[in-house]
């Protein structure tokens, strides 16, 4: 669109026939392969393969593969396969394989197999299979696995759930461990 001044440009809308590279998006961004924005992106950003974006990302995200945001991201992000976030996160995730987040979450997670967050979660994880997270305010819901090192809140799964400190339920199919409940 902007030629050899798009690392330079911040486009309010930005339709890509295949890939399409900005330094940010104002309104909407529409691509058919990938959307990469080295800036931050506003209010809705489509992918067919992937949105990789170096700043944040605030609105409406939907990518047929992946999502990667450098920063945070505040709205609605949903992936084919895995959404990657090294910021926070606050509303929701929806994943075809995993949602992971460097960062605080504050929103509900649904991943086809798992959920990881490397720091607080505080809101609804749900996976087909595992869970993960630092701290949890909140519930884990898992087919097989739940794990955190502290929860105030619930952990529900199929198999096992872990937690060192447990301020609230677990209940699984076969073994709940809890270092201080």
């Amino acid at each position: 669109t902007n030629r050899l001044l798009s690392v330079n440009t911040v486009n309010k809308f930005s339709f890509n026939i295949l890939v399409g590279s900005s330094k940010g998006i104002d309104v909407m961004e529409l691509g058919g392969l990938v959307n990469l924005d080295y800036g931050n992106v506003k209010y809705v950003q489509i992918g067919g393969l992937a949105n990789l974006v170096s700043g944040t990302s605030t609105g409406f995200q939907a990518a047929g593969l992946i999502n990667i945001v450098a920063k945070d991201v505040s709205g609605f992000q949903v992936a084919g396969l895995v959404n990657l976030d090294r910021g926070k996160v606050n509303f929701a995730q929806v994943a075809g394989i995993a949602n992971v987040v460097k960062d605080t979450v504050t929103a509900v997670q649904i991943g086809g197999i798992a959920n990881l967050n490397d720091s607080y979660t505080q809101g609804v994880q749900i996976a087909g299979i595992y869970n993960q997270a630092g701290k949890v305010l909140g519930t884990q819901i898992a087919g097989l696995v739940n794990i955190t090192d502290t929860i105030t809140g619930s952990q529900i799964s199929g198999l096992v759930n872990v937690g060192r400190v447990v301020n609230g339920f677990q209940i699984s199919g076969l073994f709940n461990r809890g270092g201080k409940v």
